[in-house]
């Protein structure tokens, strides 16, 4: 038996079956495990236990209803934690120790030894990193976000919030921990002192097996902010910890209570502490303006939560249609519920544009009466004001209401990084361009590892094609055709006139959704520029690569 392990494997013994599939696994990986089955006879259980505990370089924690109560498995992750070698995972669902939840744990409680599963992989990736013993592939091409060098560090306090644990396992509740984590970025990005990163970047990052430091010095911050949800009945706990990214220490611990019933207002009571600590010149006033509250009706909040997870799940069909029922059911129980009236409107925008519906003229007839409807109603929130202006634009609105409208949600909150995308967008259409690329810019500082980069990449690329900025063109639209498949022709169909104008026939003949005529969408999207300019330009790149004929 190695007195030095690599794996410390602590569990409850009636929980013993499946400590064996975790020590077979570990095995199987060439990692050296140590469980209390490898004592000899005769050894002194107390003092090999904690030999091997002690000269660990990892001691994975399976916590299950069993461990939680058992005083050996409490103290051996205890130690654990003191030497910095914790590495936790739920086995079975269950209430951790108090001192252990803001410990990121993952979730394994579906896993029945499948060595091909993605959150056992995940979870190896973690245990890996503490041994210092990552897998490299050995011919991987880099992600597209490997190759993004690290932003420099904010000029002020700055923070990025982790997908927040869900205490009742993965699943079902995560849609609504990942609400509290959207609301309390929301809250937090209105905080003129602070810089933070946006919460889809934020929410990219669930799985992601980095430290906190490794996450911080890839955002440029100085600090993060994890926790968990734990939802039972009308009650909410939500546990939070923040971490200098730069001294890999919490500075800050605290649990918050409160009931779904005011759920609001324990989320601002969550910001508002947060970005105190970070910054204690945050004034009252900005602490109040913080408070803005979206509907006081809990079952709407829920269905918003709901349509809101779907819409972003996708651009397909099916999932449009499921987020505006979810947000219609929302409207009906709370006719006030402003933010749902311009999802609900946006989604049916995208409906639209992506051809999914036959009768158009009615779906953009609801489309711009939710949008009118909700400005009416709440003309205080940054995201109604950002989201209507949009899918007035659709709609076919003056460009001067428009821009009214989001340049009143950027005052509000120039700290969202979904409000300078549609402000981008809102400028590709409107013509624009110089101030699109500006918009799309600070869009991807606040959220550079959003999972929508390919959107912000595939507005830039229409800007820089309005610019005559070709050789700009086509690393991007490469970029988003390859990531986004929803705008996949549309952005190969740009590629391939960038090409024809720069003479690069060959190439431009080689992207396989290039088509002519345009494609129902990539028409669509071309014609939604109101000065008629991109789609003259596009057929004749396409005409130059030997793709489009000549006119007669």
């Amino acid at each position: 038996m190695n007195a030095s392990p690599d794996i410390f494997l602590s569990y409850n013994r009636e929980d013993a079956a499946k400590a064996r599939l975790y020590a077979d696994a570990f095995a199987a990986e060439g990692l050296n495990v140590w469980w209390d089955t490898a004592l000899r006879s005769g050894e002194a259980y107390d003092e090999v236990t904690e030999a091997a505990l002690r000269g660990a370089k990892a001691e994975v924690v399976l916590w299950s209803p069993r461990s939680v109560v058992s005083r050996w498995v409490r103290a051996e992750a205890t130690i654990a934690d003191r030497c910095k070698t914790l590495v936790p995972v739920t086995i079975e669902p269950c209430e951790r120790p108090i001192m252990f939840e803001l410990t990121q744990t993952a979730d394994l409680a579906h896993w029945t030894g499948d060595a091909g599963e993605r959150a056992w992989l995940a979870f190896l990736g973690d245990v890996r990193r503490f041994l210092g013993r990552e897998v490299q592939p050995e011919s991987a091409a880099p992600a597209p976000e490997a190759q993004i060098a690290p932003p420099p560090l904010a000029a002020k306090p700055s923070l990025v919030v982790r997908p927040f644990a869900t205490m009742a396992g993965a699943g079902e509740a995560d849609y609504f921990a990942d609400g509290m984590v959207v609301e309390i970025v929301s809250a937090l990005s209105r905080f003129s002192s602070l810089f933070v990163i946006s919460s889809g970047s934020s929410l990219n990052l669930r799985g992601d097996v980095r430290s906190s430091g490794e996450i911080a010095r890839a955002l440029g911050v100085r600090y993060v902010l994890q926790g968990s949800v734990r939802k039972g009945g009308n009650a909410v706990r939500i546990a939070v910890e923040l971490l200098d990214g730069d001294a890999h220490t919490p500075i800050w611990t605290q649990r918050f209570d409160g009931v779904l019933d005011d759920i609001f207002a324990l989320q601002d009571e969550v910001a508002n502490a947060v970005a105190a600590r970070i910054d204690s010149t945050v004034r009252t006033n900005e602490m109040q303006q913080a408070s803005a509250r979206l509907t006081k009706d809990q079952g709407a909040y829920d269905l918003f939560l709901r349509g809101s997870h779907n819409m972003w799940a996708s651009y397909e069909e099916a999932e449009l249609r499921e987020a505006i029922s979810l947000f219609d059911q929302a409207i009906a129980l709370d006719p006030q519920f402003a933010l749902a009236m311009v999802l609900s409107s946006n989604a049916c925008c995208n409906l639209q544009l992506f051809h999914f519906c036959a009768d158009q003229t009615e779906l953009m007839a609801k489309c711009l009466s939710l949008a009118k409807r909700a400005v009416e109603i709440d003309k205080s929130d940054y995201r109604v004001l950002a989201w209507a202006s949009y899918s007035l634009l659709q709609c076919g609105q003056p460009i001067a209401a428009v821009n009214t409208l989001i340049e009143r949600a950027l005052e509000m909150n120039p700290g969202d990084s979904v409000t300078h995308w549609l402000s981008g967008w809102n400028n590709v259409f409107a013509p624009d361009p110089v101030k699109a690329l500006s918009a799309f810019e600070v869009g991807l500082r606040l959220d550079p590892h959003s999972p929508w980069r390919a959107a912000f990449h595939a507005g830039q690329a229409t800007a820089l094609m309005q610019l005559d900025r070709f050789e700009e063109v086509i690393p991007l639209a490469r970029y988003a055709a390859d990531e986004y498949a929803a705008v996949r022709s549309v952005c190969q169909t740009m590629q391939a006139a960038a090409l024809g104008y720069l003479g690069r026939l060959d190439e431009a003949r080689t992207l396989d959704s290039v088509s002519y005529p345009l494609l129902t969408f990539d028409e669509a999207c071309f014609d939604n520029v109101r000065d008629g300019s991109l789609k003259p330009k596009i057929l004749e790149g396409l005409r130059l690569a030997g793709i489009a004929p000549t006119p007669a």
